[in-house]
């Protein structure tokens, strides 16, 4: 069972999608109600929870949105990490008799929140470390170098020292489901603890 709790808390999604808005064109006519329309079409969730894992395939976090009068659309997310969380990883039958499984997590579940934005948002992911070891957030995506989170090559966002918080930014691009995790080494330490 600690194998398939391992497997899946390193798989975690951020999706960038494309609008039927040519942000060219109209960029200045874009207003945040329009933002807003669109979140929802997108099923965005409308409050932090963390999801179930029937909820986690729906339940998809937008940010903190902000749309400057230039049009550029700003989306803030936060990612909390914690080691030894305990994550129930029974079914919640009887939630008296879960199997419980302490591992570290981001926003206190495995996996990961589903992080959503458009492609051509500008994106601040702050990621806060309230672990005891260095952590970093490493995403598949297009950024730029000293955005990618890998020790050493990346300066400052490959290395999140306990305590320590640091902001990932970049320009959403291009559309896609991409994963993100966490990218210290070594691996084994950070997915295969014991609690």
């Amino acid at each position: 069972m600690k194998t398939l709790a391992i497997s899946i808390a390193i798989i975690l999604f951020f999706t960038i999608t494309s609008t039927n808005i040519n942000i060219n064109t109209v960029a200045a006519k874009i207003t945040p109600s329009d933002i807003a329309k669109y979140d929802i079409a997108k099923n965005c969730a409308t409050k932090s929870i963390v999801p179930t894992m029937a909820e986690f395939l729906t339940n998809f976090n937008c940010g903190h949105v902000t749309t400057y009068q230039n049009g550029t659309t700003l989306r803030k997310f936060t990612l909390v990490i914690e080691e030894n969380h305990k994550i129930p990883i029974s079914l919640p039958i009887d939630t008296n008799r879960s199997i419980m499984f302490p591992a570290w997590t981001f926003n206190a579940s495995i996996p990961g929140p589903t992080l959503r934005m458009t492609q051509g948002d500008h994106v601040e992911i702050t990621v806060i470390n309230h672990g005891t070891m260095a952590h970093s957030l490493h995403m598949h995506s297009i950024h730029p170098a000293n955005m990618d989170g890998v020790p050493i090559v990346s300066g400052e966002s490959g290395f999140i020292a306990p305590g320590k918080q640091f902001t990932y930014k970049f320009v959403a691009n291009p559309v896609g489901i991409f994963p993100y995790h966490c990218h210290m080494l070594p691996v084994t330490e950070h997915i295969s603890r014991p609690g």
